[in-house]
């Protein structure tokens, strides 16, 4: 019989212990977790015993069923306070999911070695390039120091491996979030490594491929190397020259494992340095992992290349703009086969052949980003040739960025707005591509940018792609946040212009687009365009005399309502009501506290037991339900305060 009751009897201590822990949870009012749930409920299990005894003076086997209960339930809720004080000092001290649970500890436990390993290895490097003073909020300020720590940071990512100096050169192009200092030094970062021999790639290549068979030769001796792949010329069974773009064996797990740290300091940093929070590093972090994932992925790139080669084929320049062909069939996630294109460097193209290509490839890549939305990102000089076949190739799709129509409709906006020297129109242009404040001082956001259009526009001046690094600055310095999209899209145009400069001296982008944008700008306007653009709005255009109808007829019945919301933002309004309901709380509680002190100095009251009165019981009843409003109110506070 015993070996029944003692499960029995544990399960139902089980039980209990699980309802009061759940029972405290819901009556804080925050997610605690499961351990300190069930240590709040093994706590009021466990008070129950001498908490009654102490209120009943030893005897409560002596007293009535409604005494009993009574003093059960003031022993619980006394109980209940009790843990909810205790939570609220450990939630305080020690919230809930800043230490792992044994079985998250033991799953991180088995990487840890290594990433201590190269977190020491990344402490050496900050040490080396003496970046620990600025890392710890103790660095110097000034222009000096401002240049020395911006050469010190491109070093220390150099140092610190392939992950670090691809998250470096995005830095670089974010001109809204960084001094200029920076981004001219984050600008000088390459990716270099060694290339990896062809036995540690050819198994790559035999595990993806199902016809290796299907080349007649491959050079073992790569033609490029970079940290995610390293390229090598082939030949196929029909003749056709083309290049294999293999993944590096490891690269994967190694830019896995960097991401993980990198992710780790950008959260230490934000949480401890203003520069990090002001720039949000942990964002930036964040879609900079995103980005580097999908680089990782041959076959998304393979698709690049078809856009890009869709947007090309429909912009009809001389020479003409080309995109190597995809060879799908053979192309894997680690594997892409692509037509080979031989040429010459784009800095061969000089004089009027040199213009005539600047043309060209300014054109496409305006027309990629303002008709088509998807475009080049990085059309840096190594991914530009010009082709013994003549025209101009594209190369290297890993780094390919998307613009929606919205945004594309603002550039176009921006491009008219410029062309016609408009700053109020510019400024109108820019606020439709960024998150505007409520407090946005509209005025002098315009005299801004009419002085930035002044500086580039204005007589004896050159206009060059400073002109959009400048209106993004403007932008930044009134809090607005330009989307990473068009930044990218500035970021391509502005490298466009550093390589067509090295050809054409004094080639000048913003010019040369104003002289393009008639034919860019113009799709918003083509007759197709218009007539979608009314069939979208026709509807609305269809309904305004209903609408017009139906006010006129509730404002002459008198049953016209205007409804305005103080706060708009569901999160906003969710803040407030709960903000309103602590303050309740809180103050019902202390009202309940008062009267319970009222009640305890009434003296004469009823016996209920040897030590406690009616008055006393009520009292105390009152008082503990006050506490646990006053604590319900009060442990949110300390727990967002943490």
């Amino acid at each position: 019989m015993t070996l029944l009751v003692l499960p029995a009897a544990g399960i139902t201590a089980l039980v209990f212990t699980v309802v009061a822990g759940r029972a405290v949870r819901r009556l804080m009012g925050v997610d605690i977790g499961t351990v300190r749930m069930l240590l709040a409920g093994a706590v009021i299990i466990s008070l129950q015993g001498p908490l009654i005894r102490s209120l009943a003076g030893g005897r409560y086997e002596d007293e009535s069923v409604t005494v009993g209960l009574g003093l059960l339930l003031l022993s619980l809720a006394g109980s209940a306070v009790i843990a909810m004080i205790g939570l609220a000092i450990a939630e305080a001290l020690v919230p809930s999911g800043s230490i792992a649970g044994p079985l998250t500890a033991w799953q991180r436990g088995r990487g840890s070695v290594a990433r201590v390993r190269r977190y020491l290895r990344i402490a050496r490097i900050v040490a080396r390039h003496g970046l620990g003073p600025y890392v710890a909020r103790r660095g110097r300020h000034g222009r000096t120091s401002r240049d020395q720590l911006a050469r010190s940071l491109r070093l220390a990512l150099e140092d610190g491996g392939a992950a670090f100096v691809k998250f470096g050169q995005l830095l670089s192009t974010r001109v809204d979030l960084l001094p200029e200092a920076f981004t001219v030094e984050l600008a000088l970062l390459r990716d270099r490594v060694p290339p990896a021999g062809w036995e540690a790639v050819e198994p790559t290549l035999r595990a993806d491929l199902d016809d290796p068979e299907a080349f007649a030769w491959i050079d073992p001796e790569p033609l490029a190397a970079a940290s995610i792949a390293q390229v090598h010329a082939a030949q196929l069974r029909d003749g056709s020259d083309v290049v294999l773009k293999i993944q590096r064996p490891g690269a994967a797990a190694t830019m896995a494992a960097d991401l993980d740290i990198l992710s780790r300091l950008a959260r230490c940093l934000q949480h401890r340095t203003a520069w990090a929070s002001k720039i949000g590093l942990v964002a930036l972090v964040d879609a900079y992992a995103t980005a580097l994932r999908e680089e990782f992925d041959f076959e998304l790139e393979a698709a690049n290349a078809l856009s890009i080669g869709a947007s090309t084929a429909r912009t009809s320049t001389t020479p003409p703009v080309r995109v190597p062909e995809v060879y799908a069939r053979l192309s894997t996630k680690r594997v892409l086969v692509m037509e080979r294109f031989r040429g010459q460097p784009i800095g061969r193209a000089t004089g009027d052949d040199g213009r005539q290509v600047a043309r060209s490839l300014l054109a496409s890549v305006l027309d990629q980003i303002l008709r088509d939305g998807v475009f080049h990102a990085d059309p840096h000089q190594g991914n530009i040739v010009l082709l013994e076949s003549g025209g101009v190739g594209l190369l290297d799709f890993g780094s390919v960025a998307r613009i929606d129509a919205e945004l594309r409709a603002g550039l176009r906006r921006l491009l008219l707005a410029v062309d016609r020297d408009d700053p109020r129109a510019a400024t109108d242009a820019l606020l439709g591509v960024v998150e505007s404040p409520r407090d946005l001082d509209r005025v002098r956001l315009v005299r801004e940018v009419g002085r930035c259009l002044m500086r580039h526009l204005g007589p004896g001046a050159s206009a060059g792609a400073g002109l959009l690094v400048d209106l993004i600055r403007v932008l930044t310095r009134f809090g607005l946040r330009v989307p990473p999209e068009v930044a990218a899209a500035f970021r391509a145009v502005a490298t466009l212009e550093g390589v067509l400069a090295q050809s054409v001296p004094g080639f000048d982008v913003v010019t040369e687009a104003r002289d393009i944008a008639s034919r860019v700008r113009m799709p918003a306007f083509e007759p197709a365009d218009v007539r979608r653009e009314l069939a979208r709005v026709l509807p609305a255009i269809q309904e305004i005399p209903r609408t017009i109808e139906r006010l006129g007829q509730a404002l002459e019945a008198g049953k016209l309502t205007v409804r305005h919301e103080v706060v708009v933002d569901a999160a906003e309004r969710a803040r407030v009501r709960d903000t309103v309901h602590q303050v309740l709380a809180g103050a019902i509680g202390s009202a309940l506290g008062f009267m319970a002190l009222m009640l305890l100095q009434l003296p004469g009251g009823p016996q209920v037991s040897d030590r406690l009165d009616l008055h006393q019981l009520l009292g105390y009843g009152l008082l503990t339900t006050g506490a646990l409003l006053v604590t319900r109110a009060l442990v949110p506070i300390f727990s967002s305060a943490r």
